[in-house]
């Protein structure tokens, strides 16, 4: 369409120019997001009738202010082989056996898929994304068919290292980790901490963020023999009460952070013993935590460990 823009890769647009605009067949990436561009021009761009000409495209980013809209990618998106990075506030993924009467392919270089509403994890989307790194998935309501989603299959994919999952009221039960993972973020999904030893199985967790509501309960009991690679530990605005860890628990813990915990009674003591500890991290927590923590850093002091060092934010 544009024969003087042959090595045209990359484009920043201002204003409101028309879809037709990006239909290039040599761009890599494109980038924008609400704060300049309404939603309607959003859904110009990743139409039907635009991303067959993108065939080049590897990288998609939008970034939107208004995380209640939501961007459905067509089925277009699964013929462009070149993708490697989806990033969309937010993105329903369509399922690829709807694409009737029309080629779709195995997305090899795809690493990241970035905030997927409602994501069905069919065997058929799995099998089109073998080497996914990382994936965000959100699901806003109330849902009580979990089977639904096919969540088991996401043991299917054995790249991925990097899995953030926001649901509310999330039956853990229902899901089935990939051993390659090592990062996983949970956030308002009201999980039993007596769960927790699903997640603490996984061979290769190094990094474990339970943000808002991740469990519920006022008791966590770790079990001896799990998290044996987990270097980073946070805890934020959990119900937690009393948590019985010990040293041995984590093993090779480097940082432990806590945020919003106003009821947790303390931090236990032997948590200071552990050898590669590093970094304990508070923000707006209570004083009972607060004075735990002194006291780990004076014992740890006094017996000549100069490493360990503790943050206390209000």
């Amino acid at each position: 369409m544009y024969p003087d823009l042959m090595r045209l890769r990359w484009v920043k647009a201002f204003g409101r120019p028309g879809g037709e605009f990006l239909q290039h067949t040599r761009l890599r990436y494109i980038s924008f997001g609400n704060r300049y561009y309404d939603i309607c021009y959003e859904k110009d761009i990743i139409s039907s009738s635009t991303l067959p000409f993108l065939w080049n495209l590897q990288t998609l980013y939008i970034k939107s202010d208004d995380d209640k809209s939501k961007i459905v990618l067509p089925c277009e998106i699964w013929m462009m082989p070149q993708l490697r990075h989806i990033n969309i506030t937010w993105a329903v993924l369509p399922d690829p056996m709807d694409a009737k009467d029309r080629t779709t392919t195995v997305l090899e270089n795809l690493q990241n898929l970035i905030v997927i509403q409602n994501f069905k994890c069919t065997r058929e989307v799995v099998e089109r994304i073998p080497n996914l790194k990382e994936l965000q998935v959100n699901y806003p309501d109330d849902l009580d068919e979990w089977s639904y989603f096919q969540l088991h299959n996401l043991a299917r994919l054995h790249k991925l290292e990097s899995l953030s999952l926001d649901a509310t009221i999330f039956p853990l039960k229902n899901i089935t980790f990939p051993t390659s993972l090592k990062k996983l973020v949970l956030e308002d999904c009201e999980i039993p901490w007596k769960d927790m030893t699903i997640i603490g199985s996984l061979p290769n967790l190094e990094v474990l963020k339970l943000d808002y509501d991740a469990f519920k309960g006022t008791e966590w009991n770790p079990i001896a023999g799990e998290f044996l690679r987990l270097k980073f530990l946070l805890i934020e605005s959990c119900e937690l009460v009393l948590w019985t860890a010990e040293d041995a628990h984590f093993p090779n813990l480097e940082v432990l952070s806590l945020r919003f915990m106003r009821d947790l009674k303390e931090i236990p003591s032997s948590i200071g013993d552990i050898a590669t500890l590093k970094l304990i991290r508070l923000r707006n927590c209570n004083g009972h935590i607060e004075d735990s923590a002194k006291q780990i850093l004076e014992e740890q002091r006094s017996n000549g460990n100069e490493s360990l060092q503790v943050e206390i934010y209000k």
